[in-house]
């Protein structure tokens, strides 16, 4: 029998990703309302944002904006919400078993960190090959757990349950 140095991880840190959702949403939400834009658009044109090159960068309009600001009570939901859809994530990708068990918790941590994904970031994240990411990708939006949406010459796929919490909590 081969034993393994590092055993693969077969448990969700999810105090670690409901933190990660947080962060990104806080950082959204100023530009949801500024630009008056749902989540989704307004991430999945971040995303397009830090895909252009450096020598179009000056062409990238730039908002610097601080970090939005939740009161306790409202900022407690948020956590509960995105902690039971990661639960839901997590017991779905299970399940369904659109992906090896041992990948599971590495892709409900990149989903929370990007609620909107690509599938080189997909790749990048979970260290696995372009063509795995896209059968991955598509093997959820098959079974309802992603949508897809076609933006700047790419496949972006949205979390919507995720994004509806930013959603919610934007205005």
């Amino acid at each position: 029998m081969e034993y393994l140095q590092t055993p693969p991880k077969i448990y969700v840190d999810y105090l670690r990703s409901v933190q990660r959702f947080v962060q990104v949403m806080l950082r959204v939400i100023p530009e949801i309302n500024v630009r008056n834009r749902p989540a989704s658009w307004v991430l999945t044109h971040q995303q397009y944002r830090a895909r252009q090159s450096v020598w179009h960068m000056p062409e990238v309009r730039r908002l610097n904006l601080d970090d939005a600001t939740l009161k306790p009570k409202a900022l407690l939901d948020v956590h509960l919400d995105a902690l039971h859809e990661l639960q839901l994530l997590n017991i779905s990708l299970l399940d369904y078993r659109l992906l090896p068990a041992s990948k599971v918790p590495q892709v409900v941590e990149i989903m929370a960190r990007y609620p909107v994904l690509t599938i080189r970031l997909l790749a990048e994240n979970a260290h696995v090959s372009e063509a795995t990411a896209k059968r991955w990708l598509k093997s959820m939006t098959d079974r309802g757990v992603l949508d897809v949406q076609y933006v700047n010459g790419h496949n972006q796929y949205l979390n919507p349950d995720l994004l509806g919490i930013i959603d919610r909590n934007a205005r």
